[in-house]
């Protein structure tokens, strides 16, 4: 590989937050969740990584052990390549526009949003509106909907434009009807972003407590969401896990956990692209405390124990949470 192009991924890999050293066979990678492997390197020198070139650079990395990472750096790579990534399969880098992947999880995507069912532009904002005005127990103004969500009036306006579902009375305000929650869920794609995964000894609650304690001593906020979450909201499931939103990427090492694989986690922490489920909790439940940590939005919970969970018991438990937000919006 020539000098120019190795620094330029060096430099594209620290800037995604990984750590990088010489190793066997080529470097080692710490990755931001302090997961550290060996990774052979391999750069396609061609502009345009393909499946079929990535066939064969696979097929190459079949000669080292099962321990060594792959690490595929090309100029830019085939949507398929790129999924691929996203699955675990193999580590990518790309150039441009600039893209890292390393443990299945982008660190960093300056990529135009992709033109497929699963990487189209979500509509946050109005996605967002529905989910507020689905749990909301009263009707709301667009000043009121626009503080929750933390958008203009404007885009609240404009999200409401022409849905069926969200209902207008002139001396109340906005509401959704019975049906929206529904129609949210089925919409809406989940969180995204970037997610890590940890393993821990402790029970949930304590789990969540060492987490919090050392959240709180890096002055960073989180948001509850999952079993744990649903348990503080509507009682039903014993809570197996923990699953955190925060703002950044967090070494949870010091707080007694370890990298796991997201098969094995006990605690997954998510830096979701969706911005509002901060905002949203914070408004659902009050004040923000002073530690900046809060429980997520009832609708947030109900799509993590559908989606999230590996408990058994978890869609029984989105349930009752559902069943809870129609006793509220009941009164």
């Amino acid at each position: 590989m020539e000098p120019d192009i190795r620094r330029d991924l060096l430099r594209l890999l620290q800037r995604a937050g990984v750590r990088v050293a010489s190793g066997e066979p080529d470097l080692l990678l710490t990755a931001p969740d302090g997961t550290s492997r060996p990774t052979a390197l391999k750069f396609q020198t061609r502009a345009r990584l393909t499946p079929a070139v990535l066939r064969r650079l696979r097929e190459q990395h079949r000669k080292f052990p099962a321990s060594v990472a792959a690490l595929f750096a090309a100029n830019e790579a085939a949507a398929p390549v790129i999924v691929a990534a996203e699955a675990g399969e193999f580590d990518l880098v790309l150039a441009d526009p600039p893209m890292v992947i390393i443990n299945g999880a982008v660190l960093l995507d300056e990529s135009p949003p992709r033109r497929s069912d699963q990487h189209h532009r979500v509509a946050w904002q109005r996605l967002a509106v529905e989910r507020v005005l689905a749990i909301w127990e009263q009707p709301m103004t667009q000043h009121e909907i626009a503080a929750v969500v933390g958008a203009s009036q404007q885009a609240v306006s404009t999200a409401m434009r022409a849905n069926e579902h969200i209902t207008h009375t002139p001396t109340d305000g906005w509401i959704g009807t019975p049906e929206l929650l529904d129609v949210w869920l089925r919409e809406y794609p989940g969180p995204r972003g970037t997610q890590t995964h940890w393993f821990g000894l402790d029970a949930p609650a304590e789990q969540y407590r060492a987490a919090r304690e050392l959240l709180s001593e890096l002055t960073v906020g989180s948001v509850l969401s999952g079993d744990l979450a649903a348990d503080r909201y509507a009682p039903w499931m014993l809570p197996s896990s923990v699953r955190l939103y925060v703002d950044e990427i967090i070494d949870f090492t010091a707080a007694g956990f370890s990298p796991a694989d997201p098969g094995d986690a006990t605690m997954t922490v998510v830096i979701p692209d969706d911005r509002s489920i901060r905002t949203v909790a914070s408004h659902v439940h009050g004040e923000v405390p002073v530690d900046g940590h809060v429980v997520a939005d009832p609708a947030i919970i109900t799509w993590d124990l559908l989606h999230s969970s590996t408990d058994p018991t978890s869609t029984e438990a989105a349930h009752v949470v559902r069943t809870a937000i129609e006793k509220h919006r009941a009164r």
